[in-house]
């Protein structure tokens, strides 16, 4: 019997929580638990945020939704494969539809976090018409055994708070530091200056006293920006940058000793930060400061077919 063609929509008040259970789950979510979807039906009536499933004889087979966040991306949920009860196709067509709605409102681009492992979900985010950006490892450092060993010695070494300087200055210095960038290559310059600093603001509790801007002989030369942990009790490196100019001198070391000092007197118990597996030197960086991985992801993203750059 040939199958009749899927439907893709956006769910009607009526449907919302149907498809949101969906979302989560698959077949699984109409035994979710109320707690679970609520929360996920709360962000979905963000502004801005968009759900869309896909129905075959009005029982849903896929559903993807797009979540706004800080610095005008995107965020992208699909409905998981695994368990069975998923359509593929139907499930790389709605997500198509969902990132092409995305950047017609204006997005900067639309990204994906996947489970490098899950192959399926890869080839549902390629069919969708995403490009895989990044695989990014995270990282953490326990602050509980105390402060890093010493950084080297560099002479002319200043440095300035985040409440003793403003936006343009430190977004000067973070288009310094993405010159020549193996962090994550793909999407540098996609954003504008302001949403890249709204972007770091909402990593974890913004705190601007714990965002540094360090100078060599008077001139910047790189940042690290820290925020709180959300749920409390550590420490979220947002931003870490050293401007090509002044490369391979112990900055990028120098840099972590300051957050993690700092972090510590705050009383907080670990530094936490992701990095492009593939920047060797700040995966090197980091594993000799002590950091450990934790979990990694894979970045998708849909761009916009023309960009603004940064």
């Amino acid at each position: 019997m040939e199958l009749r063609p899927i439907e893709i929509t956006r769910p009607g008040r009526r449907e919302l929580s149907r498809a949101a259970r969906f979302l989560i789950a698959g077949p699984l979510g109409e035994d979710l638990a109320d707690a679970q979807a609520q929360t996920l039906l709360a962000r979905l009536r963000m502004d801005g945020a968009m759900l869309f499933w896909a129905c075959r004889e009005a029982s849903p087979v896929a559903a993807a939704a797009i979540l706004p966040s800080a610095g005008n991306v995107g965020m992208l949920l699909l409905s998981p494969l695994r368990g069975g009860g998923v359509d593929a196709d139907a499930l790389a067509a709605t997500v198509a539809a969902a990132g092409a709605e995305s950047l017609q409102r204006g997005a900067a681009f639309v990204q994906a976090l996947a489970d490098p492992g899950a192959h399926g979900e890869s080839e549902v985010l390629a069919r969708a018409g995403m490009t895989h950006a990044a695989t990014l490892a995270y990282m953490r450092l326990d602050l509980r055994a105390g402060a890093l060993p010493p950084a080297p010695a560099i002479g002319g070494l200043g440095w300035h708070s985040g409440l003793d300087f403003g936006d343009d200055r430190l977004s000067a210095v973070i288009a310094a530091s993405y010159e020549q960038s193996l962090d994550c290559p793909g999407i540098l310059g996609v954003r504008t200056r302001q949403e890249v600093l709204a972007g770091h603001r909402a990593n974890g509790t913004y705190r601007r006293e714990c965002w540094w801007v360090a100078t060599i002989d008077g001139q910047d030369a790189g940042c690290i920006l820290v925020n709180d942990s959300v749920p409390p009790g550590g420490g979220e490196v947002a931003y870490l940058g050293v401007a090509a100019g002044f490369r391979r001198r112990g900055l990028g070391r120098c840099l972590l000793e300051k957050a993690a000092f700092q972090a510590i007197r705050r009383g907080s118990r670990y530094l936490a930060l992701a990095v492009d597996e593939h920047n060797a030197p700040a995966v090197a960086l980091y594993r000799g400061a002590g950091f450990s991985l934790t979990h990694r992801r894979a970045v998708w993203v849909k761009l916009p077919a023309k960009n603004p750059t940064c």
